[in-house]
């Protein structure tokens, strides 16, 4: 019986394998670092359509019904910075329930004067457009905003990255 020589053999060194397996966990960790990105910014994404949302609920309440309602929208002034926001109208008062953002997002600016529709759908206040930012103070990116803005005329609303 004839004994194989070094490099007849078939198969791996150890010292191949642990390379290899050295390389791929480099390569996840660099992939996880940008899978953690993708999912702030889905959390930014689904706050930013939620608050539309809610102004536009506020809007066709209005027109809907032939009573003016509002959308306030602010941040929490103790513990970690959170913003919230509610619809509510002069008639039934708070509509559903106060919507808080996801934890480590917060409004840019109080808006403790709330968007307040006019019967027609249009928002109080002049023919100065209105925003609403929601954002990221957070982010290694020195923080990320996304702006909604709501005009005047027609209280339509757009998001804005």
């Amino acid at each position: 019986m004839a004994r194989l020589r070094y490099r007849e053999r078939q198969g791996f060194t150890l010292l191949e394998i642990l390379a290899v397996l050295t390389i791929m966990m480099i390569m996840m960790g660099m992939a996880m670092f940008a899978f953690v990105e993708w999912g702030r910014g889905g959390a930014l994404r689904a706050a930013t359509n939620n608050v539309k949302a809610g102004i536009a609920r506020a809007r066709t309440h209005t027109i809907t019904f032939r009573e003016p309602s509002w959308i306030v929208c602010t941040n929490t002034s103790t513990g970690i910075l959170r913003g919230y926001y509610f619809v509510a109208n002069a008639a039934d008062g708070l509509m559903g329930v106060t919507n808080f953002l996801p934890e480590g997002l917060a409004f840019t600016t109080d808006t403790d004067s709330p968007l307040t529709f006019k019967l027609d759908g249009s928002l109080e206040g002049g023919a100065a457009t209105k925003y609403v930012e929601i954002y990221e103070p957070f982010r290694p990116a020195g923080g990320v905003t996304n702006r909604i803005r709501v005009y005047p005329l027609t209280g339509r609303t757009i998001v804005l990255n």
